[in-house]
């Protein structure tokens, strides 16, 4: 195959990719699965310490799992962690700072529309805070 023979093979299979494998609608919403993905936090993490100034000590019961993949782990000041509560949702939470016996966390909320027939993905952004707790 020559040169433009093959330049336009990788221009048709870059076509396919980009109608089929991206969303062409991203839909940007503030705080409106707040109360959810708070909860969703809340409902699988046994215990939220503090280790020392910029760390906090997590346990969770295997849904929420550090970058790594653990279920009990350390989270740094600007790290993550991350759950896949239902198949086309995922959640990650960053650890902002450590505040007066509380942990302020920002979340980033994913929905995948495609496998419902539209191309469009909703992404949810928000901040919570949460005390230090042991259930």
């Amino acid at each position: 195959m020559n040169k433009s023979g093959t330049i336009l093979l990788l221009l048709f299979f870059w076509s396919i990719f980009i109608s089929y494998g991206v969303a062409n609608d991203i839909e940007r919403t503030k705080n409106v699965t707040l109360s959810k993905s708070r909860d969703i936090f809340l409902e699988h993490v046994e215990f939220v310490k503090v280790h020392d100034p910029i760390n906090v000590k997590i346990k969770t019961d295997g849904k929420i799992l550090a970058e790594d993949g653990k279920k009990e782990f350390l989270l740094h000041v600007g790290k993550f962690c991350n759950t896949t509560p239902a198949r086309h949702t995922s959640i990650v939470y960053k650890m902002l700072r450590i505040s007066k016996g509380n942990v302020i966390f920002e979340y980033t909320s994913k929905f995948d529309h495609r496998s419902f027939g539209k191309n469009k993905i909703s992404i949810d952004q928000g901040k919570f805070r949460i005390p230090f707790y042991k259930r």
